[in-house]
């Protein structure tokens, strides 16, 4: 009985299971080393829908012999949320490229990688089809990605890649209020600017000294003061 039911759809079972693992990982990475606000709760209703997905497909597949139209509804749903974080992702690449760092640019290739692995995965069993087995190993993806990461911190300082901008005054004038720790809304205010564009010149701030937040800001300023 368990060789019809459970056996015909392990590879999948084990395919979602590792799908929700990489989005986890996506969720927990995304926020500090991507600094996108967007993809951050776009990767949190990824992971939770993947989560469900693949409960639901375990659950019945102890239940349901024919699992054929169920599998390819599911995974087609996954497979179509894929594709969208990946545009998400892919458009903040392309508009954030000329001030970004090498670490970020190098992080931001392999999320692209690692959504496109997984689109490519759905794509499959979206047909009820078994992908080729190294598709099957995005872990190997995310532990590229450390690996990189620390090779990039024991470099030291960020590398910039091409058209590296500097800052302008305005920039300089945020961060002067950010250091004097106002918050955004105060900051939005006295330079009379939509907080949602302040945000965007902070984000561009904190990619052009490397650094994820205010703290992080505050420190490497502070340092750089120190040597001087």
């Amino acid at each position: 009985m368990l060789d019809t039911i459970y056996f015909p759809c392990i590879d999948k079972i084990f395919g979602m299971l590792n799908f929700v693992f990489i989005s986890g990982a996506t969720v927990l990475f995304s926020k500090y080393f991507l600094n996108i606000n967007s993809v951050t709760k776009s990767t949190k209703r990824y992971f939770i829908i993947q989560l469900i997905v693949a409960l639901l497909l375990i659950l019945v597949n102890f239940f349901v012999t024919n699992l054929e139209l169920y599998s390819e509804i599911v995974h087609s749903l996954v497979f179509f949320y894929a594709i969208y974080l990946f545009i998400i992702i892919l458009y903040h690449l392309i508009f954030n490229l000329h001030h970004l760092t090498m670490r970020y640019f190098i992080r931001y290739l392999l999320f692209l990688l690692m959504q496109g692995n997984i689109i490519v995965i759905m794509f499959y069993y979206t047909f009820n089809k078994s992908p080729p087995v190294y598709f099957l190993s995005s872990i190997f993806v995310v532990v590229i990605y450390l690996e990189i990461e620390l090779l990039m911190k024991s470099m030291g300082n960020d590398i910039k890649i091409k058209n590296q901008v500097n800052l302008d005054s305005f920039d300089q004038n945020i961060i002067e209020k950010l250091l004097n720790g106002k918050v955004y809304k105060e900051i939005s205010y006295e330079l009379n600017i939509p907080v949602n564009t302040l945000k965007k010149r902070i984000s561009n701030i904190y990619y052009h000294y490397g650094v994820d937040s205010r703290n992080e800001l505050i420190l490497k300023i502070l340092n750089h003061s120190n040597r001087l």
